[in-house]
């Protein structure tokens, strides 16, 4: 297949994948899959974004395409996956989000998530410490976007009147539906459905071992933030000394001050040693499951010896099968032209037929009576 029918394809696949696409984290990070995949065709198919974003009509699909290109370029730099991605789309984005700005202009939410993507983007330097994404945002008029803010809480309060005077149960599970924001990206991948589509046996486990492996990386920097802010040195210092159980004058005013440090202190110290616990045993699974793929390889890398060996010998024993199929090929047009089984049987039956005997010449101008001694003349036709 030629490399430009092969882009038509992988364009043609990706346009109808990003119609599809939607804000649940089972969408972005199925899609944000395949494009690591081919993160070899980044620059075919960012136009092919660009242009699906500026001509969808559903605000969400909107954002999800934005979802779409933090997911991909993010892990594409976690996994070391090279930054096809990140300079393709480089060149775009600003434009793209300032677009979706403009568009949504109506949808606080919407403004909300993306106002937080530009936030996270700028801090993690996604695309370099000299571009600045929140700047791509930023509003001059301050004001009428307050008072937008305003309005849309004065309407949230009123929603929240008229439903609570209904009592109905239905109404508030809707509306706690609608105020729940879009889920982080990151956060999980579809395991069942990756193994479903992509892989399978031990494959499928080492995937899925590396997503809880990265999933418990997460969990202990969320653990060891919130350990460093209710955790201080000065109270680990008292702890080590033995008088912790004594009033603490110095470090706090009041006994509740004291009771509330204790148990931030508390409940960090356990969330940390859980997470830390956990990821010891999802290190342990994957270390497992590294051992098995080594052996795997080593197995591979026995039979990829004999393969080459075979390998060697094709080109000889190639030419070999291909002048015996010529040969083939010529008999079997001699075969054929010569009528093939039943020309075979009619030779036969020439070659064992019996010699034809010509019959001795009769004499037509003998006499009557000149025949034989004692035969008989024959007798004449009587009408």
């Amino acid at each position: 297949m030629s490399s430009k029918k092969e882009d038509e394809i992988h364009s043609a696949n990706f346009l109808a994948q990003l119609k599809k696409l939607d804000c649940s984290q089972a969408s972005i990070e199925q899609l944000s899959f395949w494009c690591q995949f081919h993160a070899k065709k980044a620059s075919v198919l960012t136009p092919i974004w660009t242009e699906s974003l500026r001509n969808s009509s559903n605000n969400q699909n909107v954002l999800a395409h934005v979802y779409l290109a933090s997911d991909v370029i993010q892990n594409s730099r976690k996994k070391n996956k090279g930054e096809e991605w990140m300079k393709s789309w480089k060149s775009v984005m600003e434009n793209s989000v300032k677009f979706v700005w403009e568009k949504c202009k109506n949808e606080a939410k919407i403004r909300a998530s993306v106002k937080r993507m530009m936030d996270v983007w700028e801090e993690r330097r996604v695309f370099g410490s000299r571009v600045k994404p929140k700047t791509w945002i930023a509003s001059s008029d301050d004001d009428a976007e307050e008072e937008d803010m305003q309005k849309t809480n004065k309407r949230k309060n009123e929603m929240d009147t008229v439903a609570a005077s209904k009592k109905s149960t239905t109404s508030v599970s809707k509306k706690q539906k609608a105020d729940t924001p879009p889920p982080p990206l990151r956060q999980s991948h579809d395991i069942k459905e990756m193994k479903a589509n992509y892989l399978e046996g031990e494959d499928a486990l080492l995937a899925e071992a590396l997503h809880e492996m990265e999933k418990c990386e997460r969990d202990l920097a969320e653990a060891e933030k919130v350990y460093e802010e209710d955790v201080s040195g000065d109270l680990l210092n008292l702890l080590d000394a033995g008088k912790a159980n004594e009033p603490m004058e110095n470090l706090y005013k009041t006994p509740t001050e004291q009771l509330t440090a204790l148990q931030k202190c508390e409940n960090a110290w356990a969330k940390k040693r859980a997470a830390v616990e956990k990821m010891f045993k999802a290190n342990a699974t994957l270390t497992k499951r590294l051992a098995i793929l080594n052996k795997t390889c080593e197995e591979r890398e026995k039979e990829n010896k004999e393969r080459e060996k075979w390998l060697s010998k094709s080109p000889t024993v190639a030419v070999q099968i291909s002048t015996a199929r010529m040969k083939a090929s010529k008999r079997n047009a001699a075969y054929v032209a010569t009528g093939g089984d039943d020309g075979k049987k009619n030779s036969e039956e020439l070659d064992n037929r019996e010699e034809f005997v010509i019959p001795e010449p009769v004499d037509m101008d003998k006499s009557d009576g000149e025949g034989e001694e004692g035969e008989e003349d024959p007798e004449e036709y009587e009408p």
